[in-house]
This record gives structure tokens, sequence and C-alpha cells, in this order.
């Protein structure tokens, strides 16, 4: 769930000898009591670019994947947190692959496949304390349990052994928020380098053996967690706010 809004991604791991088929036909996502199905008989279009360009701009950060889960820095939503501007002349051909969204999934004996369709996009609680709704440092804004969460989110995973079959089988897995804290950005995150990026084309900074030693630098959170999830917002002096 660790992103903007919660994007809600679950593994599902068959730890069986035998292929396993979940029927997301009977598969649902359902917030405070709002069923949606996951199948929604979606199409879907994979794009290959082959182009030629000038331009001068400057590139967001791209998450990596870290074994199942992706890793969890803060410029995986780099389009909340800041807004890119450019200008290029490009010429484009491009090459479209695509696919229908399958009902019923196989998931092969001792293997797993991730899903990702829909987040838990909570509304922004405001309690009208400006030390609270933007603190300097962090906030507690409430504690809540099941009974009274603003939101309640349950996966309810149909599957069974057989691929035509019209399961009874079915997992739950219930969440719903506990807490709700507000960061500063120097409180929830903190400033990392990345790995060295060497180029014998640069004179500067060379080490003994002839590479340079520049540092990408980027920000990446100081707290989260696979059970938990953010949503970015900022204070403006005009009084209005991004969401």
């Amino acid at each position: 769930m660790w992103s903007n809004n919660g994007k809600i991604s679950f593994a599902f791991s068959n730890k069986t000898d035998k292929d396993i088929f979940i029927n997301f036909g009977q598969t649902f996502f359902i917030k405070n009591g709002l069923a949606v199905d996951y199948f929604q008989a979606r199409t879907y279009s994979e794009q290959s670019h082959v182009q030629s360009s000038y331009s001068n701009e400057t590139s967001n950060f791209i998450s990596k994947a870290n074994s199942i889960w992706k890793n969890n820095i803060y410029n995986e939503d780099a389009s909340v947190v800041g807004k890119v501007s450019s200008r290029r002349t490009v010429n484009t051909n491009s090459f479209a692959v695509t696919s229908k969204e399958k009902e019923i999934v196989c998931i092969p004996a001792n293997c797993y496949k991730v899903f990702s369709y829909y987040s838990a996009d909570p509304s922004r609680i405001i309690t009208c304390d400006k030390n609270k709704d933007f603190p300097s440092d962090k906030a507690l804004i409430a504690d809540y349990n099941k009974q009274n969460s603003p939101l309640v989110f349950v996966n309810r995973i149909a599957y069974g052994f057989n691929k035509n079959e019209v399961t009874d089988k079915h997992m739950e897995n219930t969440f719903w928020i506990s807490s709700i804290m507000n960061y500063s950005q120097n409180a929830a995150t903190e400033m990392v380098y990345g790995e060295q990026i060497c180029s014998k084309n640069n004179k500067s900074s060379k080490n003994n053996r002839g590479y340079s030693t520049n540092l990408d630098r980027t920000r990446q959170f100081k707290i989260g967690g696979p059970n938990k999830f953010y949503k970015f917002y900022h204070y403006c002096p005009d009084k209005t706010q991004d969401m």
C-alpha cells in the first residue's frame, strides 16, 4: 500500500504443487461496504516508441523493483512533488500490442503473481488547527478502531483448482485506518545519495581509477511500510490547498 493515496497491491502465492485459478469475476475490492468487481473486461495496450528528438528537460526518478514489492523512494510519485516543463521536437513511430483482461487467471504451482488495480484514496481529515494540519514536525490527528474508522476496505479473492469452476473458496483480507499522522516533509523524508555514476569523460573529481564519483541525490522516506500509505498535500500561503 505504500504510495500516494494507497495503491492496493497484493501478491497471491501458490505454495501447492497444483495450479490455482483466481476467478476475478467473483473477486472484489470492497471499500466501506461498496463492492467493486476486479474483472472489468478491460483492454490493455503496450506501446513501443522509436523516436528521434531534441529536448531540454529535467527527468523524474523512477522506482525500481525490490523483490515482490517496489522500494519506498520519495519520488515514486514525482508528479505530486513537482511539475517538469520542457520543449522538444519529436518524430515518433509507435507500435502497439493490445491484450484483453482475463476473468480467470492461473497461478502456477510454487509461483506467485502480483495484482494492483485500486487505491484506498481516503478523504483528507482536516482539524482546522494549523499546528496539526500543517505541523513543523509531526502531529497525531486521530486514532480509530474497526468500528469507527473512516476507511475500511476488504480484498475478497475467489480461487480454486479448476479453471472453469464457479468457486466457493475465497479468502478475505480486511484493513482499516487505525490512526492518522501529519508529517512535514523533513520529518517524513531525508536526502540520500544513490550509487556512484562513473564517467571516463568527466575530468573533474576523478578517483585513482580514472572515473568520476558524482552521486545522484534524492529524497527517501524515513517512515512507512506495506501496511501504511500517505496522502500528499502542501501548505499554500494564500490558504488554497493542493490535495
